[in-house]
């Protein structure tokens, strides 16, 4: 294997961190795109595919923050950019969504549809 032969290849660890991911294995996907990263740091896509395993993982910030350096490397890095925007509408849809629960609710005291999981708990 290339990374028994040469353990600082970069690629190497790139390429089985898409085997991985192909493979929905997120976790190990993410341990070989890091390395690839600590190994090249200037390493445009694996910051790009470190982002898309975030992405699947729901760590909105992370993986906007990781498309960011992708883009800081390759300006020009069209997927990058717009994975990116996929993650900025997510997020704030789900602000939008957590906005919701710190406004009252205008309804009637009685309700029992509303009221009735509260009260069973």
């Amino acid at each position: 294997m290339a990374i028994d032969l040469k353990p600082d290849f970069a690629v190497a660890y790139y390429n089985r961190g898409l085997v991985l991911h192909e493979l929905g294995s997120l976790d190990l996907s993410l341990k070989n795109y890091d390395r690839a990263i600590d190994l090249r740091p200037d390493y445009a896509e694996a910051y790009y595919n470190r982002g898309n395993v975030l992405h699947e993982l729901k760590e909105l910030c992370a993986a906007i923050k990781s498309y960011n350096k992708a883009i800081d490397l390759k300006p020009d890095y069209g997927k990058a950019y717009h994975n990116r925007e996929i993650v900025l509408k997510e997020l704030k849809e789900l602000d939008a969504k957590l906005q919701m629960y710190d406004r009252p609710i205008p309804v009637k005291p009685n309700c029992e549809i509303l009221y009735a999981p509260i009260r069973s708990a």
